[in-house]
């Protein structure tokens, strides 16, 4: 069990410290009246609260508020550049031009170029005259390329269309340009400064465009000039059918944020799907035992979508592509097996990896101590580098790089190349550190919390040694007496009291469908539960509890948790992080807590920022011999199987709870150097100023507490009393 250094943060102080947090609607023209003129009624409204507490806008409200929601998507042509571009693609179908559709490997490239094609040759265009090219991750690379541009003059195209793709792409455009071929760009990534030369952009984040939804997927851009086009030329709406439930599966896939417009397109989609589009997703859902007429967002997020994904990332496009086209079941169920086979694939390859790296990370724990976790190796599979970093840095709470062979390219200076992602943990920048040794980089794109970068073999050695300079300037700068600098956030929508747990509250919140980016599942803060009874399934991986609230039952799965059956007992009072989830079995419905996080009712008191913020602590504390006993009882009850990583943070808490005593970090360290001279404590690595991976040592060695060196010094210095 890794007992990390949590901090429980309610969303709106989250928001408030990071900037990010707006002042709510005025909830002015009887919008999401309904949802909220019954507030007064109850001690606690979850959906109502929940409504004001995300600053949900007018448009929001509509889509909420069941019993005022219209039909209504934005006008396409508020989109900068969008007359020019629907005159140009509609001309280029109906006079049967060759149009050449290059798009991108993810599930929202793929979901992109499908409505693109789809509703080109419903406009008439030939099969024969539209061409849609996916590039091919591990050989081609993302985007536009002197490669991928033979493609295209290949097939002799007259119109190039990008979409989820091109905004960054100056050069590439010129020289289509140059070779007479017409270009529409149709992307959603952020561009520079210079915009490319294409005969039509549309891009909602362009400077000066003023659409009222900017952050649409490259799908919702697509489908908006599908509209756009039907407007324009007053066609038949008919040729926009399913075409929302592809710009939903590639919203919900790049992880766009769920307000707005967004959240009606996914709206959209979800109810095409349930009506029948889309075979091939459908027959995906039932292979997955889902109810194609009831998937929600989430079911996407997390089953379909994912697998979508895996082909791109195992070089095979081509298999999801057809299946977003297929139109014929006993086809589509050829390919589902084929897209499960490569998902499985990816799985077990990402595993694998994680495992060796993990085990490697063990027998090196050296590594640990360095301020970054930065490995390159020649057989780890380039496309699935990004998962492995996340999974890394999520084991080890340290931001993170992995690097594999780049098979498909050699440098301009002849040397081997190694591709990889990156992940922060905490407030870790490490698109800054990165940036600081950019010399050294072959290329390299990102932001704060992740990053994609290459670097070449001859130049491994030099990258290494400065990349962990940067990042230990940058460590010392993040690390601070400030309690969030280095802790793993975990964030809570609100404080509920128990008697909000059940079926009238937690179906109310269903009204917050779709959920997902900016509008996630809703988690509950409960205070003071008393476990009435715990055990553990899913082979001892899961955690099973029932707690009492006066005569009410509830329960609970806590995933992932399992190993915490050693430390919480029946009888414990706790508190704890959950959604509430509704469980449908057969003719029984019940409400469930789904528990992200629990801890000790008395720890949580300095689990939760609100609480501890403000707490002045009086860092001239001294040692006594009971505080030494009572550390070595709080980590024997805290690593119960004799390695783990360990937060001082952590034990300093539950020596507050044992023994109503603060003790500072360096008094805590110095315990633990303490027990290490004394041969029963054994520190393998440091991984920030408060995380330590630990191992407890079967020594028979019985040296006194006095007898060791930093004892003697403790004494000397009157801060240890023994």
């Amino acid at each position: 069990m890794n007992w990390k250094n949590d901090i429980w943060i309610q969303r709106n102080n989250f928001e408030n410290i990071n900037g990010t947090n707006e002042s709510s609607v005025a909830l002015s023209d009887n919008l999401g009246q309904n949802v909220l003129e019954d507030k007064t009624k109850h001690e606690q409204d979850l959906l109502a609260n929940l409504v004001l507490n995300r600053n949900f806008d007018k448009y929001d409200l509509y889509l909420i508020d069941k019993n005022n929601f219209l039909d209504i998507l934005h006008d396409p042509f508020l989109m900068q550049g969008m007359d020019k571009a629907a005159e140009i693609a509609y001309e280029a179908c109906v006079n049967q031009r060759r149009v050449f559709i290059h798009g991108d490997y993810d599930a929202d490239g793929l979901t992109s170029s499908s409505i693109l094609y789809k509703f080109f040759t419903r406009l008439g265009l030939s099969k024969d005259n539209i061409k849609i090219f996916i590039p091919n991750r591990l050989e081609d690379g993302y985007g536009l390329s002197p490669k991928t541009l033979s493609e295209v003059y290949n097939f002799d195209a007259e119109l190039l269309v990008t979409v989820d793709c091109g905004i960054k792409s100056v050069s590439e455009f010129a020289e289509l340009k140059q070779a007479g071929i017409q270009c529409l760009l149709t992307d959603h990534h952020l561009p520079d400064e210079i915009i490319p030369e294409a005969d039509a952009v549309i891009d909602p984040h362009i400077l000066g465009d003023n659409y009222p939804m900017r952050d649409l997927a490259g799908a919702g851009v697509a489908y908006k000039l599908c509209q756009a086009i039907v407007q324009k030329y007053n066609l038949d709406e008919s040729l926009l059918d399913d075409l929302a439930a592809l710009a939903m599966i590639g919203t919900v896939a790049d992880v766009m944020p769920l307000r707005n417009e967004n959240r009606h397109i996914v709206n959209l989609g979800l109810q095409e799907i349930a009506n029948g589009s889309l075979v091939a997703v459908r027959e995906m859902a039932k292979e997955m035992k889902l109810n194609p007429e009831k998937l929600t967002a989430e079911n996407f997020a997390f089953s379909i979508c994912p697998r979508i994904n895996a082909t791109g990332r195992m070089g095979q496009n081509d298999v999801a592509l057809d299946l977003l086209l297929c139109e014929d079941l006993a086809e589509s169920r050829i390919l589902i097996n084929n897209l499960e086979a490569i998902n499985n694939e990816r799985k077990n390859l990402q595993n694998s990896t994680v495992k060796e790296i993990d085990a490697y990370l063990e027998q090196h724990p050296e590594l640990l101590n360095e301020p970054l976790i930065l490995l390159k190796g020649e057989n780890w599979h380039t496309g699935i580098l990004g998962i492995i970093s996340a999974r890394i840095q999520e084991n080890w709470q340290k931001s993170t790089i992995i690097l594999g062979l780049d098979n498909s390219e050699i440098s301009e200076n002849n040397s081997r190349v190694f591709k990889g992602s990156g992940r922060s943990y905490a407030e870790f920048d490490l698109h800054r550190v990165m940036s600081k040794v950019d010399d050294y980089l072959y290329k390299f794109g990102g932001h704060k919390k992740a990053c994609g970068l290459s670097v070449e073999e001859d130049k491994w050695d030099e990258f290494y040694k400065h990349a962990m300079q940067a990042a230990r300037e940058e460590l010392k700068q993040t690390q601070s007496d400030d309690n969030l600098a280095n802790a793993n956030k975990i964030i809570y929508d609100l404080e509920i009291s128990p008697d909000a747990v059940n079926l009238v509250e937690a179906m109310s919140l269903e009204a917050l469908e779709p959920l997902g980016e900016q509008n996630s599942k809703p988690v509950f803060l409960l205070n003071n539960l008393r476990v009435n009874s715990i055990r553990t399934i899913g082979k001892g991986k899961h955690l099973k509890l029932d707690f009492i609230n006066n005569d009410q039952l509830l329960t609970g799965i806590a995933f992932n948790k399992g190993d915490l059956i050693n430390v919480i007992k029946a009888g414990d009072e706790v508190s704890l992080l959950a959604n509430l989830e509704i469980n449908r079995w057969k003719d029984n419905v019940e409400v469930q807590l789904n528990i992200s996080d629990l801890a000790f009712a008395e720890e949580a008191k300095y689990l939760i920022w609100e609480n501890i913020k403000n707490i002045d602590d009086n860092e001239k504390d001294i040692i006594e011999t009971d505080d030494i006993i009572a550390f070595w009882n709080i980590l024997t009850k805290l690593n119960p199987k004799g390695s783990s990583l360990i937060s001082l943070k952590r034990i300093q808490n539950f020596t507050r709870i044992d023994k109503d005593k603060y003790l500072s970090l360096d008094n805590l360290k110095s315990i633990m150097e303490i027990f290490s001279e004394m041969g029963l404590l054994r520190v393998d690595a440091e991984l920030s100023e408060d995380s330590f991976y630990l191992s407890i040592q079967n020594s028979t060695q019985r040296a006194k507490i006095s007898d060791t060196n930093m004892a003697k010094n403790l004494i000397k210095k009157g801060v240890l009393v023994i």
